[in-house]
């Protein structure tokens, strides 16, 4: 199994997983790679626990699928440390997708999607990289950012969630920046509740069913650079709450 290969593993170990459905959640707390033979499509890990926890000081997984069957779980939480995910198809019938808590994750290239709640979700002062991914279909936020969190989200693709492209609330910070932010059946961009991102740049940002960008009474919204987006099919486009 997998699990065993990560058992036997020694620090910057590769494991390279064959063709097939595993049936089984891994936690990691190795530095290490864990990687699909082929495309993500082929190599399936699966389970109605956590697919994955991760507290390893630095490791990646590469072209695989992470299928979350449902319970009160995520599809992969990173608690501590630092993950790279690349090429992958996440999705869960859980809880969330993905799940960064106290710790920075690099997420690109990857499809996280059809989750009944959120797409991605940085919590308690997490950090990280979001970039070039597809994140779609999910039941609350596309990604949620809160606690002090301060990832970089650029050059994603954010649509068709079942709230906001993107919440930003509970003094969460980051940065959002050339990303497409469509269909998304409240705002493409919420920010509430003493949020403070530092910048809203070069977005597209259209056919939400509500607002574009939405900056309520209660965040900090002054302070916040948004500039050269482009608002286009929205209810309302800009929507700023004045004190």
């Amino acid at each position: 199994t997998v699990r065993e290969a990560l058992a036997a593993a020694q620090r910057g170990f590769r494991i390279v997983v064959c063709p097939g459905v595993y049936d089984e959640s891994l936690s990691i707390d190795k530095s290490v790679v864990i990687c699909g033979y082929t495309s993500a499509e082929q190599v399936v890990i699966q389970s109605s626990e956590n697919v994955v926890v991760s507290s390893a000081p630095n490791a990646v997984l590469r072209n695989l699928t992470l299928r979350q069957l449902g319970g009160k779980f995520n599809g992969i939480l990173v608690h501590e440390g630092r993950l790279t995910i690349e090429a992958c198809d996440i999705s869960s019938a859980g809880l969330g997708c993905f799940a960064v808590r106290s710790a920075f994750a690099s997420l690109r290239h990857n499809r996280i999607h059809d989750s009944p709640q959120g797409g991605l979700v940085f919590c308690e002062a997490a950090e990280g990289i979001v970039e070039h991914n597809r994140i779609y279909g999910n039941g609350l936020q596309g990604i949620e950012i809160r606690e002090g969190s301060k990832p970089l989200i650029r050059h994603n693709s954010i649509c068709n969630s079942d709230q906001n492209g993107i919440l930003i609330h509970s003094k969460g910070r980051g940065e959002i920046v050339d990303n497409e932010i469509s269909n998304n059946r409240i705002d493409g961009i919420m920010i509430i509740s003493e949020a403070n991102p530092s910048a809203i740049l070069n977005n597209k940002i259209h056919h939400n069913r509500q607002r574009g960008i939405f900056l309520s009474r209660d965040s900090n919204g002054n302070g916040v650079v948004v500039e050269q987006n482009d608002l286009q099919g929205n209810a309302i486009d800009f929507m700023q709450e004045q004190p």
